[in-house]
């Protein structure tokens, strides 16, 4: 699976993430009248904080071991969906979609294991499957995907909040109606 691979699309202001339009209006306003050493260091800094952000777990899964030689993994942030696919020892395929690059979650469940479809614009495929979840996983990961997807329509910013409260959030947005 290739990573996320169109520049030109992913440069125009309406697929930005809005962490990072947010940011850049902060960025204009702290640098008005600032030297351009001051400046540099601001924008240092705003760039260290999205770093730190985007790499807060919100949940990983990955596929039960006996159904699955080599367990694939999906881990979901503030920002981005990870998918990444094993296929030996040390070797695996890798692709990011940002969460604005998603279209759709798909769950399937059993009694005890599920699958996830992850549709995307630009993953290779358009989607993503991934199968051999345990049941628990497969709702958990639906759901907070999918409230993710509902905030990042609604332009909410998740940056503030909480890792655990986003968590409860994500879920009871993302939560089907039965």
């Amino acid at each position: 699976m290739a990573p996320n691979q169109s520049s030109r699309q992913d440069n125009a202001p309406e697929n930005r993430p809005i962490i990072i339009d947010a940011e850049a209006k902060k960025i204009k306003r702290e640098t008005k009248g600032k030297t351009e050493a001051e400046k540099k260091l601001i924008e240092a800094k705003s760039l260290l904080d999205i770093t730190e952000e985007s790499q807060e777990e919100l949940i990983s899964v990955t596929t039960v071991f006996p159904f699955q030689l080599f367990p694939d993994t999906i881990t979901v942030d503030r920002q981005k969906v990870s998918i990444i696919r094993r296929h030996f020892f040390r070797v695996a395929d890798t692709a990011v979609a940002k969460i604005g690059d998603i279209i759709n979650v798909e769950a399937s469940t059993g009694p005890f294991l599920g699958s996830v479809k992850i549709f995307s614009r630009y993953l290779s495929d358009s989607h993503y499957q991934m199968s051999y979840l345990t049941r628990g996983d497969t709702q958990r990961l639906q759901r907070i995907l999918q409230g993710l997807l509902i905030a990042h329509e609604k332009g909410i910013d998740s940056s503030l909040i909480p890792r655990n409260e986003l968590i409860t959030m994500l879920l009871e947005l993302g939560h089907p109606i039965e």
